[in-house]
């Protein structure tokens, strides 16, 4: 028996795609997250640092546009990451475990109160109730919740692992306490899906030829993984 990530895989995440609305998914992932930018590099879970290299690496184009403006309040190096997390400030968390497969925080931005999840998207879907359509909040119809099963489905069959982003608007003054976890995770029911994260986390290259002379031994081979059951069937074909 064999653990997937970081032993036949080399445990290094990456985003490749994002079904949704890019800028309100990436918020939803950058906000739900612990992951956070050292002097050279970011420190935390591969999983949750990838989102915030890809983030970055996605907003240097629009960092250059404003760049007089960042040098006139003093924070022309700061990362687009940093700078969302300035203006919407944590208050609570429920931190992801792998029996709830998900992760819940609380932010606020001026008078604004909401809470981001992710987590496994068969266990997001079934607590969201509408879903972002064009810049409007609508029902998740049954239709939909198909479409976007048919999806995870096609990113998975790509060895990509994959996570889904929801959130929740709050109203004023009902903001759960940091310390009341279980109040936090009252707040994951009739959420609004933003959308899809596949990210993927290559092969090594030695675990390939690994496999092959365990096969040669009679020796079956077995990987173990909490990833969805397409995505490991896609890595075990890639690693023969």
């Amino acid at each position: 028996c064999s653990d997937k990530t970081g032993t036949l895989t080399k445990n290094e995440m990456t985003v490749q795609a994002l079904d949704g609305d890019p800028e309100l998914l990436l918020t939803a992932f950058l906000l739900c997250n612990d992951a956070k930018w050292g002097k050279r590099e970011v420190i935390g879970d591969p999983t949750e640092a990838a989102f915030l290299l890809y983030a970055d690496r996605e907003s240097e184009d629009q960092k250059k546009t404003d760049v007089r403006d960042r040098k006139k309040r003093g924070r022309e190096n700061e990362r687009w990451t940093e700078k969302l997390r300035r203006e919407w400030v944590r208050s609570a968390a429920q931190p992801f475990d792998s029996e709830r497969k998900r992760m819940t925080t609380v932010c606020r931005r001026q008078d604004r109160i909401v809470s981001f999840t992710k987590g496994a998207p068969d266990v997001i879907l079934k607590r969201c109730r509408y879903e972002m359509e064009e810049d409007k909040i609508v029902p998740l119809t049954r239709e939909r919740r198909t479409e976007i099963e048919a999806e995870i489905t096609r990113m998975s069959a790509r060895a990509l692992r994959v996570l889904a982003g929801a959130y929740r608007e709050l109203q004023t003054g009902k903001m759960p306490d940091g310390k009341r976890e279980k109040q936090v995770g009252q707040l994951e029911q009739n959420l609004i899906f933003l959308g899809l994260a596949g990210m993927m986390d290559p092969p090594r290259e030695a675990a390939a030829g690994a496999v092959e002379a365990f096969r040669r031994a009679s020796v079956r081979t077995v990987m173990i993984t909490g990833d969805h059951a397409d995505t490991a069937l896609a890595i075990a074909r890639q690693l023969g």
